[in-house]
């Protein structure tokens, strides 16, 4: 009965020894899928960290781009006031011009008609004291 014995806790050694293996083998695999998981979770992180990123970026960038319209859109209506203000200015300077020049045309005129008269009083004096003397 010992050697019977002796067979039996051997192959209670050998069936213990297997299952020690099988249990040792489940427990790697489970720790390798859970390294597996682990680092698939490391990667949705920083995927998750990346996207949340881009998001902020995109509304940073959004945002300076709304102030840089709201700037050109100041901009141009401050032209569009200097615009008003050099249109009116020329048309003001037409106005003067136009006034300048009807005043230096009669100005023109009167010297011609100035010049024109004292030849014309001159010639008669000099024929009046032709005659008188």
């Amino acid at each position: 009965m010992s050697d019977a014995s002796d067979k039996q806790a051997i192959d209670l050694f050998m069936h213990s020894d297997k299952k020690i293996e099988k249990v040792t083998a489940d427990v790697s695999d489970l720790m390798k899928a859970d390294m597996g998981l682990a680092h698939k979770m490391d990667m949705v992180l920083a995927a998750q960290g990346q996207l949340k990123e881009g998001f902020g970026f995109s509304r940073e960038t959004g945002h300076k781009t709304w102030e840089a319209v709201q700037k050109m859109v100041a901009n141009v209506e401050s032209l569009a006031g200097a615009l008003k203000i050099q249109e009116g200015r020329l048309m003001t300077a037409e106005k003067l011009t136009d006034r300048v020049d009807k005043r230096f045309d009669k100005f023109v005129i009167g010297m011609f008609i100035t010049v024109f008269c004292t030849i014309l009083l001159t010639i008669m004096a000099f024929l009046s004291k032709g005659r008188l003397g």
